[in-house]
This record gives C-alpha cells, sequence and structure tokens, in this order.
C-alpha cells in the first residue's frame, strides 16, 4: 500500500511540473485560461496514466499519447509556434526519461543491481531514485524557463548554492545509510529505511519552502524599491514641468508692465537702454533652456526637455529626432523610463574625454513606438560590462534603474535590447501603440 502511495505521489509530482512548465514556457492566449491549461494538462496527464496502466503496462505507448493529448491542449489554449508547443511536449518526457535512466544506473551500480532489478526495486533506494528524477526534472524545466526568461523565482545566487549544497549533502547521507544497510545485511524495506528516506526527501522540501519565501520577500522588496525610484522620478518630473509652468504664468502677467517700461523708453529716445532692456529680458526672464521639443505629451515633454537643458550644462552635444507617439503606457511608467535611460547615457558622456554625444529619437514604427537613446562611447561597454551592472558603490539601489527599465517594458510587452555599432552604445525599445 505504501509504495502505491509513493507512485502516485511522484506521478502527481512529475504531472505538476508538466503542466506548470508548460503554461509558463508558452504562456496563455487569455488570461482565464492559465488555470484552466493547467488543470486540463494535469489532470488528463494524470487519469490517462492511471487507466493505461490498469489495463496494460507499456510507458511508449502511453507517452506518445500523453504527448499528442498536451499538444493537443496547447494548441488551443496556449501561444506559441506548433514547433514550441510540441517541443514543450516533447522535452519533458525526455528529461525525465534521460534522468531516470541514469539515476537508475548509478544506483544500481552503487548496490550492484542490474537496471532491471533496479526498476523492480523497493525500499530507501527506490525512494531516493523517485526523489532524484523529480528534483532534477524540476531544475531542467527551471533552466530551460530561465534561458526563455519565464521563470519568475527571483532566487539570488547564494540561495540556489544553499538548496543544491542541502540537496546533495542529503543524498550523500542516504546513499551512505544504503551503503551501510547492505554492508549490515539490512533490508532496505524495512519501517527505519522507508522513514530515515523519508525524512531525507522532508528536509529538502522545507528547505525549498523556505528559500521560496525568502525568494517571494526578495522580490517583494525590489518592487517596492521599483515601484518608489518609479514614483520619485515621475513627481519630479511634473514638479518641474509645474514649476515651468508657473514661470510662465508669471512672465505673462508681467509682460504688461514690461512693454510699458519699453514704450516709455522709446518715447524720450532711450532706444539704447529700451536695447539693454530688451536683452535683459531675453537672457533673464525668457530663457528657460527647457523648451527644446513640443510632442503634446507632458511626460515625455518635460523629461527630454530637462534632460537636454542637462546636457547643454554639460557640453554634450545632443541630436533629436522626435514624433508624436500614442501608447497606453501610464505616465509614471513613462517618466520612469525615460529618466533611467537618459540619465545612463548622461552619465556615461561625463566619463568621456573624447567625444560627448547622445542621440534620441522617438518614433512610430510598425504598431509600436521606438524609443532609441546613443550615446558615444570610445570603448565597448558590453565587452567590459555585459550585463551592465552597476559601478556604483550601492549596488541594490543603484542597480535598480535598469531593471526598472526592464520591469516596465515587459509589463506592457514591448521588447528591450543594447547594443553596440559605430562607437556608439544603443538602448532600443519599443513599446505597443495605442489603439
Amino acid at each position: 500500500m505504501i509504495w502505491q502511495i509513493c507512485e502516485y505521489t511522484a506521478t502527481i509530482i512529475e504531472y505538476v511540473i508538466y503542466a506548470d512548465f508548460m503554461v509558463r514556457f508558452l504562456d496563455v492566449k487569455k488570461d482565464k485560461n492559465k488555470i484552466i491549461s493547467f488543470f486540463l494538462i494535469f489532470l488528463s496527464d494524470t487519469l490517462l496514466t492511471s487507466v493505461f496502466n490498469y489495463f496494460m503496462n507499456f510507458e511508449g505507448i502511453l507517452c506518445v499519447i500523453r504527448i499528442a493529448l498536451n499538444i493537443s491542449i496547447a494548441f488551443f489554449l496556449l501561444k506559441g509556434t506548433l514547433f514550441e508547443k510540441a517541443f514543450s511536449a516533447i522535452i519533458l518526457d525526455i528529461t525525465a526519461l534521460f534522468v531516470s535512466f541514469i539515476s537508475l544506473t548509478l544506483l544500481g551500480m552503487l548496490s550492484g543491481n542490474s537496471l532491471e532489478e533496479m526498476i523492480e526495486s523497493r525500499g530507501m533506494i527506490r525512494l531516493l531514485n523517485l526523489f532524484i528524477t523529480k528534483v532534477f526534472l524540476f531544475a531542467v524545466t527551471r533552466a530551460i524557463l530561465r534561458i526563455r526568461g519565464k521563470n519568475n523565482l527571483s532566487f539570488e545566487f547564494t540561495e540556489v548554492l544553499g538548496v543544491s549544497f542541502i540537496f546533495a549533502i542529503t543524498l550523500v547521507i542516504g546513499i551512505g545509510i544504503f551503503r551501510a544497510n547492505l554492508s549490515a545485511g539490512v533490508d532496505t524495506d524495512s519501517p527505519i529505511s522507508l522513514l530515515i528516506g523519508f525524512g531525507l526527501i522532508a528536509i529538502n522540501i522545507f528547505t525549498y519552502i523556505l528559500m521560496k519565501r525568502i525568494s517571494d520577500k526578495n522580490r517583494e522588496r525590489e518592487n517596492l524599491l521599483l515601484d518608489k525610484a518609479q514614483n520619485e522620478a515621475y513627481f519630479s518630473q511634473v514638479t518641474e514641468y509645474e514649476k515651468q509652468l508657473d514661470d510662465m504664468r508669471k512672465i505673462r502677467h508681467d509682460i504688461k508692465n514690461h512693454l510699458q517700461c519699453l514704450a516709455a523708453l522709446i518715447s524720450q529716445n532711450n532706444n539704447e537702454q529700451a536695447e539693454d532692456y530688451i536683452n535683459d529680458i531675453i537672457e533673464n526672464k525668457l530663457d528657460f533652456g527647457h523648451y527644446y521639443i513640443d510632442t503634446g505629451n507632458k511626460v515625455i515633454d518635460s523629461v527630454i526637455n530637462m534632460k537636454l537643458l542637462q546636457c547643454k550644462n554639460d557640453n554634450i552635444t545632443t541630436v533629436v529626432h522626435i514624433n508624436k507617439v500614442d501608447t497606453n503606457i501610464e505616465d509614471a511608467d513613462m517618466c520612469a523610463l525615460l529618466s533611467n535611460i537618459l540619465d545612463n547615457a548622461i552619465e556615461a558622456c561625463s566619463k568621456e574625454t573624447k567625444t560627448k554625444e547622445i542621440h534620441i529619437d522617438i518614433m512610430p514604427r510598425k504598431g509600436y513606438a521606438n524609443l532609441v537613446v546613443k550615446n558615444a562611447i570610445s570603448d565597448s561597454v558590453l565587452e567590459r560590462n555585459p550585463e551592465l551592472k552597476t559601478t556604483k558603490e550601492n549596488v541594490f539601489i543603484h542597480g535598480i534603474g535598469m531593471r526598472s527599465v526592464s520591469d516596465i517594458v515587459k509589463r506592457y510587452d514591448g521588447m528591450l535590447d543594447f547594443y553596440e555599432n559605430n562607437n556608439f552604445f544603443i538602448a532600443d525599445i519599443w513599446l505597443p501603440l495605442k489603439g
């Protein structure tokens, strides 16, 4: 009875991994389909296996039918090409088969049993094999999702190392106990052996749950810092924009007085004094220096005009081409995105000793708003820092800018790329246009 429970539990865990992987790898066509897709894949695989094993015991046919069924579910409910859907279904069975074969072979070598004997074996060695195969199947699926950029587990390197270390230690302990039992002639199917096996598995499960909670806390803290950084940038720009408007209102209010003074000076033939008065107004009253562009979008105008003024003060040459674009991006997100990208470009230019130049292009292209920011470089940035990590002292705080940009682009189903061309570092962003 206990082995039937173990086998069913292992099967359920395996198909949970299957369903979770396919839904994450392919994404759903509609949000409401996520839970439906997961349970359809999980339940169909579980029921099919249970019914099939009751009538016959040939895994090959079951594997083919299950893969075809999963591809069919993916075809109707999940995104991706037919190749991607077939790949996501087939790679799971290939991985599970390969891992199981390697695990059984190694454990068979330790126990001196053949592969056939290992498949029919029971006891602690069977528990170890089930545990090893499911852990490595999960690890492989997470690795594939991370490569595809679909893994949302925010484990730090030290946390991954900790989980891996505990798994390795418990595996070594389990194999050591198994070998000791063999040497002492103790039945590996004895209650104490099974209890030890379950205990080692429980240690790993609890460790993963603990690390997952730590990971969630890390993600929550990171999101709070991202929101804080975006809000600070947004309100800073809005405050500056309102200040500009207030300055314009003051000038408009005072213009009548200025004209009266000019009229009086001209009527008294004080032309030279009138000219000086006009120059003073132009230089000290009307020179905002902020209004280089006017797209009608107050956030884009405010951010770019402010950064252009900063470039002027820092002697950075700027080339700007901007057309009006209409996106669904919220003001706070657009402000944070532009501010971070332009701040990075300005900071990079400030370190250059030769050419200090920034190009800004915002154009509608192929249904997207294409934002391209280029800054001149004398040496390759990507060769020196391919992951674009911050070089400032407080890595977590100052490194948040690029994470904020990446988070915003992903949130709106956009595209982001960094590359270099003709001595320019280029940030190339594509965001969907409204409509």
